[in-house]
């Protein structure tokens, strides 16, 4: 998959598998906002949005909104709908979903 051309710096864009996981911060940043506890490792809030909202994953983007951080995460269910999820990255808590254009 080749790397989304609208997307361009200071976002920090990781391609997993088939996922593209994007994110306003530094992988540095990043790294030290999970070792001081500010937010959650990815895979734990993958794990929790899987758990209740089965499908595959095709986008992650972490993102500050007024001093917290929100995973956002695009997934298609198994009826083929793409649907947005917002995770709170400190708490691993799902704040919205909504189905997606």
């Amino acid at each position: 998959m080749a790397e989304p051309t609208n997307i361009k710096p200071p976002f920090e864009t990781i391609q997993l598998n088939d996922m593209i996981i994007v994110a306003d911060l530094s992988g540095t940043e990043i790294r030290q906002l999970r070792e001081a506890g500010n937010i959650m490792p990815l895979e734990t809030i993958i794990q929790r949005v899987q758990a209740e909202y089965p499908g595959r994953i095709i986008e992650i983007e972490l993102e500050e909104e007024n001093n917290n951080y929100i995973y956002e995460l695009e997934l298609v269910d198994d009826d083929s709908m793409v649907w947005a999820i917002e995770v709170d990255a400190a708490t691993g808590r799902i704040l919205q979903r909504e189905q997606d254009d």
